[in-house]
Formats: structure tokens, sequence, C-alpha cells
């Protein structure tokens, strides 16, 4: 039997990068996935089944999210896991930040994460496990992301305190801290595959990019029964990169 058989996962960010290869992971061991994104996740999930559906929203919109909710109660039933991946990146020059940066990073992995799992509450079902992707910059100091690592830091304690607040549904919150990973979000920016690769050589003890799917592999076992004694814990998968 598949792993996720028959489950109900819910995977924010679900439109690209870790996200959509979460989606992927899941749904080839048997669950049925719902994905909200910023961007219509239409195209990226078309020709993946019937398995998965999709809603274009905002992790800082209340609104959208109870919408959400609501629909993929009536498609799918109530929710066995939900991977909380939205975010996005951005640099911070400290000196001069007029506070923008820090605000969109607060708003989208902070208050994001919080509300994303606090709406679904309603929907979501005792034992259920829940994931955050959090970042290795939450744990190590790298210059100029500032703002996007204190929010990062933040959305891993976040899966600290709410495994207590969600104890008592014995609903499991972990995070997980990826490193370097070649993600599409690297082509928008400019860079090509090749700048990506040689970029990682010495940056971590990989000497290469991690790949979404590696991060996929990580998130997917979270939400899976074989994690069920881990709880409130933040794994790190960076390649060995802090350990530089």
């Amino acid at each position: 039997m598949k792993r996720l058989n028959e489950k109900v996962v819910v995977v924010t960010g679900g439109s690209s990068g870790i996200g959509l290869a979460t989606v992927k992971k899941c749904l080839n061991e048997g669950a049925r996935v719902a994905v909200f994104d910023l961007a219509d996740p239409t195209d990226a999930i078309a020709g993946l089944g019937e398995n998965v559906i999709g809603f274009k929203g905002s992790v800082t919109n209340n609104e959208d999210l109870e919408k959400f909710y609501t629909l993929v109660n009536e498609k799918f039933g109530n929710v066995d896991a939900i991977v909380a991946n939205a975010g996005n990146g951005k640099s911070t020059d400290f000196v001069n930040e007029d506070g923008a940066s820090l605000e969109l990073m607060l708003d989208v992995h902070v208050k994001g994460a919080f509300y994303t799992i606090q709406k679904s509450m309603p929907y979501l079902n005792n034992g259920a496990s829940v994931v955050i992707t959090s970042s290795n910059s939450g744990l190590h100091g790298f210059e100029n992301l500032s703002a996007y690592s204190a929010a990062k830091a933040a959305s891993a304690s976040l899966a600290r305190t709410l495994s207590r607040d969600l104890k008592h549904r014995s609903i499991r919150v972990n995070s997980v801290s990826p490193g370097f990973i070649d993600t599409p979000g690297h082509q928008v920016m400019g860079l090509s595959k090749e700048i990506v690769q040689q970029a990682a050589i010495g940056v971590n003890l990989a000497d290469r990019p991690g790949r979404p799917e590696e991060i996929a592999n990580v998130i997917s076992f979270l939400v899976t029964d074989e994690s069920s004694f881990i709880i409130g814990t933040n794994i790190l998968a960076d390649g060995g990169q802090i350990v530089l």
C-alpha cells in the first residue's frame, strides 16, 4: 500500500519548486492533494490527474484561506496533512531598510504559516501532520538576509509552539530547513542552471545545489505515519552547508 493512500494533503506555494515537487511526491504516494498558490496553479497541476485541485489565493488573506478550505472539504473531505510552504525570498540592505522587506517577509513566512494552519482547524483531522517550510537561513547568519532569516527562524519556532498548542488533538507540527536549492526562482532572477550549479561549489559538503525533489522526500516523510514520533522538530536539509 502507498504511504499516503487516500490521505488529503494541502500544499501552499505548490505551483513550483519545492512545493510542486511535494505535490507530485504526495500524489505518487496515493494522496489527494489541494494546491494553494499566489500564482494560478492550473497550468502547474495540469496532467497530474484527478486527485489534485488548485486554488489561486494569498496566505496573507484570511478570506482566501477560508474559501480554500471550504473548497477542499467539498471536494475531498477533511484534511490529513498541511504543508505550509508558501514563501518568497528577498535580500535586505539592513542600514537602509525602510520596513517594506521586513513586513513582507513576516507577512508571508510567519503570519502566512500561522493563518494557513489556524484556518484549517475546523477541517483538520485529529492526528494530522503539519509541516512548515523554514530555511537554514533561520539558523545561520547570511549576509543581506536579515529580514528573511528572522522570518524563517520565527516559522521554525512556530512549529515548536504549535506542537504544544495542538497536542490535545494529537496533531504533529514540524519544520524543514532547506539550504541552497535549485528552484525556478533562480531563473526568475536571471540566473541560469549552469550559474546556479557553479555557485553551489564549496557552499555545502555536497558541492551542488539541492533538488526540490530531495526536500519533498523529507516533507513527505514527515507527512506519513512513519514519522509518528517526530514532533516539534526542525529537520535541516542543506547538504551540510551549516557544517562548513
